[in-house]
């Protein structure tokens, strides 16, 4: 007999304190988190199951996140509060689940609903703010940027959407990226930043929020 399992999509955060850890280390800080919460995480059938949890899209090493998703399959239901308030004490410092939506649990998956992120990098630099703009708008000018990541060459063109240029401080400007994500390729922060020339310059990079398709912009 098919068990029927709950369906629970998570939205969480992770903080400083986490921004270096790999997205296997996240991973298996949930699962640790989960179980020591008692939640009755369900598991994949085979000779190593595993929790059934699946994200959205992994956050690059060096990044932290506001607005993380991901879906856990429970092997019987729980109240999304429940779920809550037993987190709030079973997550490491940095990571912070901030709410819990049931889902029909054959809905899509959630990498095939992701179309985009929005990242805000901050970069120490002396540049002059409109410099950084012309060099922002001369990027987005163009018709093709041919780059070439981890061996393979593509265009990184069609996954900018779109670039802003702010002053933070007397030091720092901050970036605002809105990238591709999903089906047509994703758009990764240190590949604009390469682009773009400021790669070596000291900097943060945070992930505001992920886009999906059947969420109106």
């Amino acid at each position: 007999m098919e068990v029927s399992l709950q369906r629970l999509r998570l939205t969480f955060s992770k903080g400083e304190n986490l921004r270096y850890i790999s997205h296997l280390d996240l991973l298996h800080t949930w699962e640790r988190a989960l179980r020591r919460a008692g939640i009755p995480m369900a598991y994949s059938k085979g000779f190593h199951p595993h929790p059934k949890i699946v994200f959205a899209a992994a956050l690059p090493v060096g990044c932290t996140g506001e607005a993380e998703v991901m879906d856990v399959y429970l092997s019987q239901p729980m109240p999304p509060r429940r779920v809550l308030r037993g987190l709030a004490h079973c997550t490491p410092d940095g990571l912070t689940a901030v709410d819990a939506t049931p889902v029909y649990e054959r809905a899509p998956a959630l990498p095939a609903l992701l179309c985009g992120a929005d990242y805000d990098i901050a970069i120490e630099t002396d540049q002059g703010i409109e410099d950084a703009r012309d060099e922002c708008q001369a990027l987005l000018a163009r018709d093709t940027i041919p780059r070439v990541y981890r061996g393979k060459s593509y265009d990184l063109r069609p996954l900018v959407d779109d670039l802003e240029i702010l002053r933070l401080n007397a030091r720092h400007l901050l970036v605002r990226m809105r990238l591709a994500a999903g089906r047509r390729g994703t758009g990764r922060p240190d590949e604009v930043l390469g682009e773009l020339g400021w790669a070596d310059l000291p900097h943060n990079c945070h992930r505001r929020r992920l886009r999906f398709a059947s969420v109106s912009d």
